[in-house]
């Protein structure tokens, strides 16, 4: 049950990683066209 569960955890910050990276890099792209004009 507990490896199961690790799996899903592991699962999900993965998941809430790429959300974050994803966020970012929106977040940098803004702020370059914030700089740029």
């Amino acid at each position: 049950m507990s490896l199961t569960h690790s799996k899903k955890l592991s699962k999900y910050i993965m998941g809430l990683g790429i959300l974050i990276f994803k966020a970012t890099k929106e977040l940098m792209i803004t702020l370059m066209d914030i700089i740029i004009i």
